[in-house]
């Protein structure tokens, strides 16, 4: 008796089916990451440029926050830790969350929970020559 012959553990279709994609798939993935990297050169790395002297204490911007001790600065993205709600208020030399009550010192470290990892700090360069502070906005 002859015996029958199991087919292998793919058929030819499945062969083919996995060639394929096999061959694409980094295709697709370099493309991907092609035009990722195209909407980062097209987007760039911005600059806002304040002068100093309007930074007294804490000065809440649109998308920056930014505190000063002395001749120290500090910038922030302004979105709490915690859930990501926008900070817009400053009073009591603390920054104050308005969804869930965090607080947050002028070095952007948290003072009162729920929020527990420190505000995104963006760089900072202050020039007393000129009185101005550059801060990049990389996000």
């Amino acid at each position: 008796m002859s015996e029958l012959r199991r087919p292998g553990p793919w058929t030819r279709r499945q062969f083919l089916k996995r060639l394929f994609w096999g061959l694409w798939l980094p295709v697709f993935g370099a493309f991907a990451a092609m035009m990722h990297r195209q909407r980062q050169l097209e987007t760039g790395t911005k600059t806002l440029v304040i002068n100093a002297s309007e930074v007294n204490g804490f000065l809440v911007l649109d998308k920056v926050i930014i505190s000063r001790e002395g001749d120290r600065f500090f910038a922030f993205e302004n979105r709490c830790t915690h859930l990501g709600c926008t900070i817009r208020e400053a009073r009591d030399d603390q920054l104050h969350c308005p969804c869930h009550g965090s607080r947050f010192n002028r070095e952007g470290l948290p003072v009162k929970g729920p929020a527990s990892k420190p505000l995104y700090r963006l760089e900072a360069i202050y020039s007393p020559e000129t009185d101005k502070l550059w801060v990049k906005l990389n996000r």
